[in-house]
């Protein structure tokens, strides 16, 4: 082999030459140097090759534009919308959750199978509502009955009696109002003993008061007083009027209790109207 044939500069010039043989060329004739493209590119670039795929494993590439497309920012709006109306859904589903355990627990009153339950909602009440109404969204159209159908809240705590019924709305008496009257009613114990019957009347501070039987014993505060009044109607029979807040022993030796409701009628928002069921005269129910 002659001295010379591939010296630095000859190997140099043969190496330009193929370079510019290969730009030049058609890109079908050079695919098959694909194949060491990778290989030498990360031999040449040992370490920016894998910070590259390390950086854009942390942080992907932006879509350059995307605030600007309609159809992405159309995307976002509905996305916000469905949103929206899953949060709405929900609530909702919470709201119809505890009116069913309001329903269930007035169910379990022993005058359920005589009474038919109404959800309604409370539309007007006036600032003091130990003279005044509660106007509420259901009338005669959906078996309110004047004087017959009771309100409740929780289902099971007494709110008042309904006074008025037109299509539509009714107007609910509180029972902690002054016009309400007296109403009989039953302390129950814990320790087996009475329950022992009272009688209570408004005081005009939103509480009932009264005197009870001469015989009751074993009251502490605290303890739940329940409507048994033949004068109101059946689905008043067992509802709660509240607790008791205060005891006192009278002169005569009797006690006086003041109950307290559980819930104020003032901040009512929704009632469970308990109206009489309707027998026709084949023995159905409408």
């Amino acid at each position: 082999m002659p001295r010379g044939l591939f010296s630095p500069t000859r190997t140099l010039t043969v190496a330009t030459l193929a370079l510019v043989v290969l730009a030049l060329a058609p890109h079908r004739t050079t695919s098959w140097l694909r194949g060491i493209k990778t290989p030498v590119e990360f031999v040449l670039s040992p370490v920016q090759h894998p910070t590259s795929i390390i950086a854009h494993f942390l942080r992907p590439p932006r879509i350059h534009g995307d605030s600007d497309d309609e159809t992405i920012r159309a995307l976002r709006l509905e996305l916000d919308r469905w949103r929206a109306a899953y949060a709405e859904t929900d609530g909702r589903i919470l709201e119809l959750e505890r009116l069913l355990r309001d329903l269930q627990s007035g169910a379990a009153l022993p005058s359920t199978l005589d009474v038919v339950q109404i959800a309604a909602p409370v539309v007007g009440a006036p600032s003091d509502l130990t003279d005044g109404l509660l106007r509420v969204r259901a009338g005669f159209d959906r078996g309110v009955v004047e004087r017959s159908t009771v309100a409740a809240t929780r289902g099971v705590h007494l709110v008042g009696r309904v006074v008025e019924a037109t299509r539509g709305m009714c107007s609910v008496l509180p029972v902690t109002s002054r016009r309400a009257g007296l109403i009989d009613a039953v302390v129950l114990t814990a320790d087996g003993l009475g329950p022992w019957a009272c009688q209570l009347e408004p005081a005009g501070d939103g509480t009932l008061v009264g005197d009870m039987v001469a015989e009751a014993q074993g009251l502490v505060v605290g303890q739940v007083v329940s409507v048994r009044d033949r004068a109101w109607p059946i689905g008043a029979q067992g509802l709660i009027l509240g607790r008791l807040s205060a005891i006192e022993t009278k002169p005569n030796g009797r006690l006086r209790i003041v109950v307290t409701p559980d819930q104020p009628a003032s901040t009512v928002g929704e009632v469970i109207l308990r109206s009489p069921r309707m027998i026709d005269s084949g023995g159905s129910t409408p």
